[in-house]
């Protein structure tokens, strides 16, 4: 084997397969050119590959093997940082970033990245610090201005807001969706709803415009594919044992599920928190168990299925021995009843917000990652199935299942709080609401507000957008 002679024709289908999203043919390709030569941009392409499955110890492996081969540089690095932060190793991705550092030190991306890790371990001078100085080297990247606004929470001046306003159609699309939230938040504070919606509505368009083809996918899986496989088995008796006892923090995005989550692991220093692990998404979407569309699943099946997921729950970071942690992953609530007869220990918390507020709270927020949260008709056909199961499963009466109101909440900490332990059948401590209690890292939208004491959630601006939204042809039901 060697470095020469390589079969690029072949490495030229991985990167379409690769920019296809058909990764399983990208990996056939990569092990087949790696038995034949040993060279850095297989191992390259193994590492994005295996990410791209969410396989991230041999992700982790591939890019160390291409790093070995062709030396140290700042792309290696970089992603090999990046991907020890999505396992929430930060200790390790933070000194990689740092090695980029050395090597150029004006880096953007690892600079940015460094941030990031700040921001999710509250480290919010050090975040704020590190945009300011971003934001004097290039005073016209709006998408820095904005992460200023939300670390500091101060508001711009009209100087400002004139200046994004002339220079507008110049701007990338990144800055234009940007310069659109700055314009919102700047509504949010005037209290020009219809306007502040309008903005939050262009901002979204602008960036779901760019990622059509992966957000049709992502939305076709939630909508259709899911449902027609939870459908299929939901009434199976899977009879699997399982020893681990974890517990589903369940929700809407915006509906409170980080804050009850910090409540949990504030107060309890056994639980694991393992955050928006994804775990479900990723082993259901990667391994395309439901597109086989099998007539029939058996037994074996489950048991699969369950070693899987619990193979990619270590993979994301879970302790070995851990049997309790909390996973608040926003699509779990999808995937209930799987849920209900893999893990038949496990607790389910789900988190309830006004729907009204809470709409308005997913488009405030921007979740990139979250593609169908960037339309509106998608928000609410994604909220209606939610709130439709919902229904279904307070119909059952379960034992195991808990509501907790964001609102109530807000309202009386102590109260509700002390309840939910009644139910998880921990000790309560006043920790868990203390506002000074920051020591966990939170990967979310919500890594700034959640460090702050519990506000309470004031619903008289909800009826303003509610009038827009039932004028603009939204009249579900559960919209109040």
């Amino acid at each position: 084997m060697g470095q020469k002679n390589i079969d690029h024709k072949k490495i030229g289908d991985v990167e379409n397969f690769l920019k296809q999203g058909e990764y399983f043919k990208a990996l056939k390709n990569l092990l087949d050119l790696e038995n034949k030569y040993s060279h850095f941009i297989i191992h390259w392409y193994l590492g994005h590959t295996y990410f791209k499955l969410h396989n991230y110890h041999k992700a982790i492996e591939h890019v160390k093997k291409s790093i070995d081969i062709k030396s140290k540089d700042s792309l290696n690095l970089n992603f090999l940082g990046e991907i020890y932060m999505e396992i929430n190793d930060y200790e390790k991705s933070t000194k990689l970033f740092k090695e980029v550092l050395d090597l150029d030190q004006n880096n953007k991306r690892a600079i940015l990245n460094i941030a990031k890790i700040n921001l999710n371990q509250g480290k919010i001078k050090e975040s704020e610090k590190t945009y300011q100085i971003l934001l004097k080297n290039e005073p016209l990247n709006i998408a820095y201005q904005y992460q200023l606004m939300r670390i500091d929470q101060k508001h711009i001046s009209n100087r400002e807001i004139k200046k994004i306003e002339d220079n507008y159609s110049k701007f990338s699309l990144e800055n234009k969706i940007y310069s659109k939230l700055i314009l919102a938040k700047e509504d949010e504070k005037k209290q020009k709803y219809t306007s502040e919606l309008n903005n939050l509505i262009d901002a979204h368009k602008i960036f779901s415009e760019t990622k059509q083809k992966a957000t049709k996918q992502q939305f076709e899986f939630y909508k259709k594919n899911l449902p027609k496989f939870i459908e299929k088995v939901k009434n199976i008796d899977f009879n699997i044992q399982s020893d681990f006892n974890p517990i589903f923090i369940m929700g809407l995005p915006r509906s409170g599920t980080t804050l009850v989550e910090k409540i949990i692991n504030s107060a309890n220093n056994n639980v694991q928190s393992l955050g928006e692990s994804d775990v479900f998404d990723k082993v259901f979407y990667s391994n395309q168990i439901i597109e086989k569309n099998k007539n029939e699943y058996s037994m074996p099946d489950f048991k699969f299925l369950q070693k899987m997921l619990v193979q990619q729950y270590y993979s994301q970071g879970l302790k070995k021995g851990n049997l309790v942690f909390t996973d608040k992953s926003l699509s779990n609530f999808l995937y209930f009843e799987l849920i209900f007869n893999i893990f038949p220990k496990a607790k389910f918390i789900y988190c309830y917000r006004n729907p009204t507020a809470n709409i308005i709270g997913i488009l405030r927020s921007f979740l990139p990652n979250l593609l169908w949260s960037h339309s509106l008709d998608k928000i609410f056909l994604i909220c209606d199935m939610y709130y439709k199961k919902l229904h279904e499963i307070k119909k059952k009466n379960l034992t195991n299942f808990y509501i907790i109101s964001l609102e109530e909440l807000s309202k009386k900490p102590e109260i509700i709080s002390k309840d939910l332990f009644k139910f998880l059948n921990f000790k309560w401590s006043k920790n868990c609401i203390d506002d000074q209690i920051n020591k966990v890292s939170f990967k979310t939208a919500s890594n700034l507000e959640v460090r702050k004491k519990i506000r309470r959630h004031d619903l008289k601006y909800t009826s303003n957008f509610l009038k827009i939204l039932r004028d603009s042809g939204y009249n579900y039901d559960w919209l109040i």
